[in-house]
């Protein structure tokens, strides 16, 4: 997506060919975020009113009446849309369920389908008057067959957080040099590591198989590294996370990057 003062969505093949002509897209600059539609076959463009774009250019806008936080794609015709303290599954005719799970005053600000959309990762803000408030956020998985809360985590220093959806792995970035790997079938940290240096952002790919870590702008600044190199390399840094005992809602983060407890 070119985002100038109207964004434009530009297709290109994997050979780096051009494909069909430039398509104008609607929003404000920096609204909206494309969102690969699971499985292929589009994506969805998320500025009001959010539309899913078929690969021939075709929209079809969602059937959404009330102001939504986050719409995260299920499927081409399924979505999960946060809003307004509630979490529901919604279809172009009807609405599977819809809940308050998340608590009240909660806000979903990113988020991913994972598992072959039976569950879904959700970046949560929590309000400061309640518990694990006070700046923090919360990384909640949710079922989607029931919204029924499958883990809650605590983040505390997050910087970032990116999402390996086919896999089921989160990677966060704490205090720009600490990188953590969740598996969030388990809700649980597999590998911690601190970089020697800032880093500006990081990504890794849906299948969990390479991350990529920025530093800064030039193109020396750009490491690639695979899962499974990042997975043997040096921690450099004394975890916590095999010897804390497991529980429902846990804290990761700055303070003392591990999940543990909460106080």
């Amino acid at each position: 997506v070119d985002r100038g003062a109207v964004p434009v969505l530009r297709r290109w093949s994997l050979a780096g060919e051009p494909l069909g002509a430039p398509q104008p897209l609607w929003g404000a600059p920096g609204e909206g975020r494309m969102l690969p539609v699971p499985g292929g076959g589009g994506a969805l463009w998320t500025a009001a009113p959010a539309g899913v774009i078929a690969s021939a250019g075709t929209v079809a806008h969602l059937p959404i009446d009330d102001a939504c936080d986050c719409v995260l794609p299920v499927s081409a015709t399924r979505w999960l849309l946060c809003g307004r303290d509630r979490v529901a599954l919604r279809e172009p005719t009807a609405q599977r369920w819809s809940s308050d799970a998340l608590g009240r005053g909660s806000r979903v600000v990113d988020g991913a389908i994972l598992f072959e959309a039976r569950s879904a990762a959700l970046v949560v803000t929590v309000p400061s008057g309640l518990p694990g408030g006070e700046g923090a956020s919360q990384l909640v998985v949710l079922g989607l067959h029931e919204p029924i809360i499958q883990h809650r985590l605590t983040l505390v220093g997050i910087d970032a957080v990116r999402f390996a959806p086919l896999r089921g792995f989160a990677l966060l970035l704490a205090a720009r040099r600490r990188v953590l790997l969740i598996d969030l079938r388990f809700g649980r940290v597999i590998k911690e590591h601190l970089e020697d240096r800032d880093l500006v952002d990081l990504a890794i790919d849906d299948a969990a198989q390479h991350i990529v870590f920025r530093h800064g702008d030039a193109p020396d600044d750009v490491v690639h590294v695979s899962v499974r190199d990042f997975l043997k390399a040096p921690e450099r840094v004394v975890s916590e996370a095999a010897h804390a005992p497991p529980a429902p809602e846990r804290a990761v983060g700055r303070a003392a990057s591990r999940v543990a407890p909460p106080p």
